[in-house]
């Protein structure tokens, strides 16, 4: 069972919800879609892993999250968190920036590595969410970072009201 969310819902809760931390100025609210799947490394290595289409407000959102070496990912890129060699059954040093995943029959360059010390963010593959699309990603979530936890119990309204939540079994 998954909760989906349309992608344009973010921008309806970002207006429609009081009480979302901002930065900046923005509202701290990130649209994301995740999905799992197959990897092959190099050596015609195969592992699954858990992906994160994300656009730049997620790092807003996650705050845990910070950029260790590399870039953010652009279009055919993606960023590893520095624990997704782990979750791939590969040893720390196979999956270098620069490098090379086929990610469900396209091949992506690794930009960058991140670090979320205590979260399961480390062990995901993040991409860009506007610049790639990645075969079988299901859905769409929404991510909001509050003031306080009013604000999630708005959320909850809030997607009723504008039918954007839809449960899937």
């Amino acid at each position: 069972e998954r909760s989906e969310v349309a992608v344009q819902v973010e921008m309806q809760a970002a207006a429609g919800i009081r009480g979302l931390a901002s930065r900046l100025g923005q509202p701290a609210v990130s649209g994301e879609v995740q999905h799992m799947g197959l990897v092959r490394m190099p050596g015609e290595i195969e592992g699954r892993a858990i992906f994160r289409g994300i656009t730049p407000a997620a790092l807003e959102v996650h705050r845990d999250v910070r950029l260790v070496e590399g870039t953010y990912p652009r279009s055919g890129e993606v960023m590893l968190g520095t624990l997704a060699h782990e979750a791939l059954g590969v040893p720390v040093g196979t999956l270098t920036v620069g490098g090379t995943l086929g990610i469900e029959g396209q091949d992506f360059t690794i930009a960058g590595r991140f670090e979320a010390p205590g979260t399961v963010m480390e062990s995901e593959i993040w991409f860009d969410r506007n610049g790639n699309v990645i075969a079988g990603s299901q859905g769409s979530i929404l991510v909001d970072r509050s003031h306080d936890g009013a604000a999630a119990f708005e959320v909850t309204l809030h997607f009723d009201r504008v039918r954007g939540l839809a449960k899937v079994d």
